[in-house]
């Protein structure tokens, strides 16, 4: 055994597995391994807080939801279990309303919003999921829409590759490098027409496509991948993230 490292942040109790080689110079033989458990002492939960902000002219309650990330090793897609509930009051003249989420245990979780009676106004926090770390609050901020818009449009494929579904996904920003999260997507099993429903808006919109080959949800690999506007195939994740890095053509979602 080497000398112990330091650095880690452990947010919950389990098992640390690490893998090692059984035989001097089986250097890509990691069957073997080294299993210790673990468990975190004190705090053992944690917080999530921020704000909810709106600039349109709506007034009313909004129900801000705290949910649970679940994901379904089967279909490689993840849900949303709601599990609490905390409501604002929009009034005239104030644009942001603070929410306060405690004593959360460490899993993965979703923040979304929605006004009651008025569905067009909703919103959710940035990013995949958030990450609670115990002891401590994490910051999740949520933006609602002002109004939703519906756009369509055709997606062409003559490549190769021939199994797999086609993937859209919507995004509101081109550097995927900066945490951006993807606000709306849809598949389908051919090339053709699709149509995308419920984008909120004011918004700028960032199209991607990409053929799921090996059917787990995500652009990986040598799968076939472009951009709204591309007129050169493009591979990878690397050539994925320079693509939607560059000057891209956009809609103005309120243009429609």
């Amino acid at each position: 055994m080497g000398a112990s490292t330091t650095g880690h942040i452990v947010q919950s109790q389990g098992e640390l597995v690490l893998a090692m080689n059984d035989y001097v110079g089986a250097y890509y033989d990691n069957s073997g391994g080294v299993s210790a458990q673990y468990s975190v002492s004190g705090a053992t939960a944690g917080a999530i807080a921020g704000q909810v902000f709106y600039n349109g002219p709506w007034t009313g309650d909004v129900d801000v939801v705290l949910n649970r990330m679940q994901w379904d090793d089967f279909t490689h897609q993840s849900s949303l279990l709601p599990i609490s509930t905390y409501t604002v009051t929009l009034v005239g003249g104030t644009t942001s309303y603070p929410y306060l989420f405690a004593s959360l245990p460490s899993e993965y979780y979703k923040i979304t919003a929605e006004a009651q009676g008025n569905p067009v106004v909703k919103g959710q926090s940035g990013g995949e999921s958030v990450s609670i770390i115990v002891g401590s609050t994490v910051t999740a901020d949520v933006t609602l829409a002002q109004g939703s818009c519906t756009i369509s449009g055709i997606l062409t494929y003559s490549g190769i590759m021939t199994q797999g579904y086609f993937g859209i996904g919507v995004t509101t920003t081109s550097n995927l490098k900066q945490g951006s999260v993807f606000i709306a997507e849809t598949t389908t099993a051919n090339a053709g027409a699709y149509t995308i429903t419920d984008l909120p808006t004011p918004n700028t919109f960032y199209f991607i496509g990409f053929l799921d080959g090996n059917y787990n949800g995500e652009p990986d690999g040598p799968e076939p991948l472009s951009y709204y506007g591309s007129t050169t195939p493009r591979r990878g994740m690397s050539d994925f993230e320079t693509a939607m890095a560059e000057t891209v053509r956009w809609y103005q979602s309120n243009e429609w």
